[in-house]
């Protein structure tokens, strides 16, 4: 018999303009002839691993034969030819792996048969075959070979013809399993052309049923769902969906639950709700998988990946696409052309994505190669074109795509892309209406994404003209777009790998609105663009502050680093696979497969996630700059920087005023504040001159435009972008000639963002739970360290800090008997942390090992117990965001604490941001290393004075201003800075023991009132 190729049947409806792909197919081969059982007996099939059972068996002149074989969870396919290979009848009906496959053949002559029985796709127990009937052929088994002879014929007719005979069979077929088989037929065919036919063929054959047809039921339902979507009835299809999986439920049928799942994955990806999209299509490939459609679940991989990619900046959608891609043969046929050709494109998006041009334009090249009727090569290839400049390239290749047009949506981004090459090329009119065109088409779409791109361009081409009002509007429209989906994106790490390649629009946004606040001053542009400054800080910081106390589990610490990790190695090893793509033309197939169990255990730390993370909040208040100016004493100024892609811009706001201003070049300010940090952060000495020269810039640019303020105030108060928050700010001079340091007439300290201060200063207050003054953590155990047993020891990273344990001793002295708690040594370790070691303290003292690379940045606390076994050790942003602690302070007195990983649109994601989400409001940290003497010199002063009165941010300066007069140079004394609220501990409401911890109040306001005299007498 000649082998044949098929589908699994109960999905071959299922059409693949829905799924995006041709089902992989399944090939019979041919086996030995078993015995055939005599008729009204069975026998058992073993069809595992791809296996074909072969009979043969002899039919007399008008004889019939009957078969049946249970599938149970096993889609099988009987076909029926003679010994000689003609073909003589078929039974693969679209009923599902769990109903009976059934077969009637009736010969006019005596006909030796072949019988083939093959598995085709599922996965479930083993088969049997049954002999229902062999002998003289009745006329009830006439008209059933009949009538499966025509759907067999109906198949391979030409379409029309088809249509007809699978329309006669609804009517008159004498069985119910034809006549649903060929509604579900005609559904399949009518899908793309005429949907209200295809559903109208739909509720026939789910009329057919019976009650006891509880897993075709959940099939057919998910599959009028996903017509409902394509129909655009998005709400009647989330309901058929909801109604087909409480079916699937019920039958546990694993392909109807995967065909929920990747409907309601779809419905998504509409929305625009990236967490939907990921979810379902996660869902639906597990559930392919389990059933045995390992094509499917394929497709389903690629739906996630492609959904992940969505938000932007996270590498695992990459290594998901290079597994897929290697394990495409290279074979050449038409189905693999096509796989490979998705994979190649959805590979250079993300490169495209990441704004890595030069490797996305080969790979799209070979896209519009194996697929030159799929317009989104052609349109991710131009847009490729363009951003490299290349525009003659790109309309020749939208020229080239024209043809490839082919729904609405191709129209618009056809539009879209000639709108850039016009605005390229100077023709702005053109680009105008070609781009008005594209947006209301994806707006009355509802696709949010290329929204915001077409808005940007209409803002450049309003900005080329000076139209600055028309741009800002323009630019405003696109930002508002970036927000939704941001909103909709779902969970921290999703709206962080969102914002961080989509902080464009809220570039261009500060720029214009400053550009407007220059030409028409007093008209409050300049606070717009504090505004919109605002908006690309801190978000995740404001979103866990706006949470509530509300604890997190340290299980949801652990999978959130560990899910750090296992992306930063999936992005190394996906990287190197692309690399050997561009460079041989083919993915390394073993190496690919080394991703497979990273990506498989990130997906199990996701459905962790998904149940042990905190509530997560939806919306974001807006900015407000009047509960801001509330927060600001009369004598501080809040001095805001932005470093745009070209200038740089900065704000003064009192508690009366606003002012904005440019700032020069962000370059220069980059490369000045990079030079000083590493001046101060590197090995060797510092040049002396070199850094105040550098200084003396920097404070030019960043304090002399605000001297006016400066001068009107005693407290200054920092918001900076990550390249700026290396450098100490106490530090610059002011004036910017005078080589005094700023702090020898004020009082430093810094904010995340200014947006975060009202929601510092206002969460509830848990200070009648604070029961001791101090808890100090210091000296852990590192790898070679002498109170380990010697057979423990050994090399490692970390050496101890015996320095740590004076620093320690220093500051119990100072707090006084019965006031301090020390976690030292063994009992130094992550697991007292997170068991509340930390809670009941009014201030918290760590003096350990800092980590600073990603993603494992944080603290080192003991790598060893006391029994000498390794013992997590890792102390970061994702622990403390888990807790919620009484600290008014947390003083980490550790290497470069200060420093964290840029993200766009969140800043320095770190060790500040952490301590302030677990409900600390005042940190004290560092900005470079800095042990030994002088760092316990600075840290004595500042308890010296922090516990004889004095604020913190005045107890930090008057220590470093003591050591200024020591002779000490800044790479000694400003390596420490503030962060977060810069005013005195609040008093205590109670008598209690705890409120005897706290420094009175009166005390605090006589002690201020003496510093801030003495500070304006401090000689130059």
């Amino acid at each position: 018999m000649m082998a044949r190729s098929r589908a699994p049947s109960h999905l071959r409806s299922l059409p693949a303009a829905y799924l995006g792909s041709v089902l992989v197919l399944i090939s019979c081969f041919a086996t030995p002839a078993r015995l055939f059982p005599a008729a009204g007996t069975s026998c058992q099939l073993d069809l595992g691993n791809g296996r074909t059972e072969t009979f043969q068996v002899r039919l007399e002149a008008d004889w019939a034969l009957e078969l049946a074989v249970e599938q149970q969870g096993l889609d099988v396919a009987i076909e029926v030819g003679t010994i000689e290979g003609r073909q003589f009848g078929l039974a693969d009906l679209p009923l599902g792996p769990h109903a009976r496959e059934e077969l009637t053949v009736v010969v006019g002559e005596a006909t030796d048969l072949a019988i083939e029985i093959s598995a085709i796709g599922g996965r479930g127990t083993a088969s049997r075959l049954e002999v229902r009937s062999l002998g003289p052929a009745t006329a009830d088994q006439r008209q059933s070979a009949g009538d499966l002879a025509s759907y067999w014929r109906a198949e391979r007719a030409p379409r029309e013809v088809g249509r007809k005979i699978f329309r006669r069979l609804i009517d008159h077929a004498s069985e119910r399993r034809v006549r649903i088989s060929a509604a579900l037929k005609l559904f399949e065919m009518e899908w793309a052309n005429d949907q209200t036919a295809a559903l109208g063929n739909l509720d026939l054959a789910l009329a057919e049923l019976l009650p006891g047809d509880l897993v075709l039921r959940g099939q057919l339902l998910a599959q009028r769902a996903q017509l409902l979507d394509v129909m655009g009835k998005k709400e009647a299809a989330r309901k058929a969906f909801v109604e087909a999986r409480e079916i699937a439920d019920k039958s546990g049928d694993l392909a109807a639950a995967g065909l929920v799942e990747a409907g309601l994955g779809k419905l998504g990806w509409d929305a625009n709700d990236a967490e939907a999209a990921i979810q379902g299509h996660a869902s639906a490939r597990d559930y392919f998988e389990a059933a045995g459609y390992d094509g499917l679940a394929r497709d389903q991989e690629f739906f996630l990946a492609r959904s992940q990619m969505r938000l932007g900046s996270s590498p695992e959608p990459l290594a998901r696409l290079m597994m897929l891609l290697a394990a495409v043969p290279e074979s050449g046929d038409a189905q693999e052309r096509l796989q490979r050709e998705r994979l190649l494109r959805e590979i250079g998006w993300w490169h495209w994505l990441e704004d890595q041009s030069a490797d996305a334009l080969p790979l799209f090249e070979k896209a519009v190669e194996l697929g030159p009727g799929t317009f989104a090569n052609y349109q991710r290839l131009a847009l490729v074109q363009l951003n490299l400049g290349l525009t003659a390239a790109a309309r020749k290749t939208l020229r080239a795509g024209a043809g490839a047009v082919r729904t609405q949506g191709d129209r618009a981004s056809f539009d879209a892309c000639i709108c850039l090459a016009d605005f390229q090329e100077g023709l702005h009119s053109e680009a105008r209406r070609r781009c008005a065109s594209a947006r209301e088409s994806f707006e009355l779409a509802g696709q949010l994404g290329p929204l915001s791109g077409i808005d940007l361009t209409l803002a450049r081409i309003a900005q080329s003209e000076n139209d600055l009002e028309q741009a800002e509007s323009h630019a405003r429209r696109a930002c508002a777009a970036v927000e939704k989906q941001r909103v909709l994106a779902g969970g921290v790490q999703n709206r962080l790998d969102f914002l961080a390649v989509r902080t464009e629009p809220l570039e261009m946004l500060v720029e214009l609105r400053l550009g407007l606040n220059s030409i028409r001053p007093g008209a409050a542009w300049d606070v717009a663009a504090l505004e919109a400054s605002e908006t690309t800080r801190s978000r995740l910081l404001r979103d866990l502050l706006a949470a509530g106390p509300e604890e997190r589990t340290v299980g949801g610490a652990d999978l959130q680093r560990r899910a750090a990790e296992l992306r930063a190695e999936l992005g190394e090893k996906a990287r190197e696979l692309v690399r050997g793509l561009l460079e041989v033309g083919r993915v390394d197939g073993q190496a690919a497969a080394r991703l497979e169990p990273l990506l498989h255990e990130l997906d199990g730390l996701r459905e962790k996630q998904t149940t042990a993370s905190p509530t997560e909040t939806t919306e974001e208040a807006a900015f407000d700059l009047a509960a801001i100016q509330d927060e600001l004493e009369p004598e501080t100024v809040l001095l805001v920087f932005h470093l745009g892609p070209a200038d740089a811009f900065g704000w003064a706001v009192t508690s009366r005023a606003v002012r904005g201003t440019p700032l020069g070049k962000a370059a220069s300010l980059r490369a000045w504040a990079g030079a000083v940090h590493h001046q101060m952060a590197g090995s060797a000495p510092p040049s002396t001159a070199a850094v105040n020269a550098w200084m003396a810039k920097l404070s030019e640019h960043l304090w002399s435009p605000f001297a006016a303020e400066l001068l009107a105030s005693r407290q200054v108060v920092v918001v900076a972008p990550p390249a700026l928050q290396q450098v100490s700010f106490a530090a610059l001079p002011f004036p910017a000639n005078s080589g005094r340091p700023i702090i020898a007439s004020h009082t430093i300290a810094q904010l995340p963002a200014a947006a975060v201060l009202p929601a510092l200063r206002h969460k509830p207050s848990s200070r009648q739970s604070i029961s001791r003054l101090l808890t100090i953590v210091d000296d852990p155990i590192y790898d070679d360290d002498p109170r380990l047993a010697p057979k423990f020891r050994r090399p490692g990273p970390f050496v101890r800090l015996p320095d740590t344990a004076a620093e320690a001793e220093d500051l119990l002295a100072l707090a006084g008997p019965g006031r301090g708690l020390r976690l030292s040594g063994f009992e130094a370790s992550r697991e007292q942390l997170m068991d509340g070691a930390l809670s009941g303290s009014q201030i918290v003292h760590f003096a350990t090992h800092t980590r600073t690379d990603e993603p494992h940045r944080g603290l080192v606390l003991s790598r060893f117990d006391a029994g000498g076994q390794p013992i997590g050790d890792h102390f970061g942003f994702a622990e403390l965001s888990a807790l919620h602690l009484e600290a008014e302070l947390a003083v980490i007195s550790a290497c470069s604490s200060a420093l964290g990983q840029n993200i766009a649109g969140e800043g320095l994601l770190g060790l500040s941001q952490g301590f302030l989400a677990a409900g600390i409001p005042r940190l004290l940290l560092t900005l470079w290393p800095i042990r030994g003497e002088p760092a316990r010199r600075l840290i004595r002063g500042f308890y010296r004075e922090l516990l004889a009165g004095a604020s913190p941010a005045e107890s930090l300066r008057l220590t470093q201003l003591a050591m200024i007069s020591e002779g000490r140079g800044p790479r000694e004394w400003a390596a420490f800075a503030l962060y977060g609220d810069w005013r005195p501990f609040p008093q205590s409401k109670n008598s209690s023991e705890a409120g005897q911890h706290e420094i009175p109040s009166r005390v605090l306001d006589i002690r201020e009132r003496s510093r801030n005299r003495r500070s304006r007498r401090i000689p130059s």
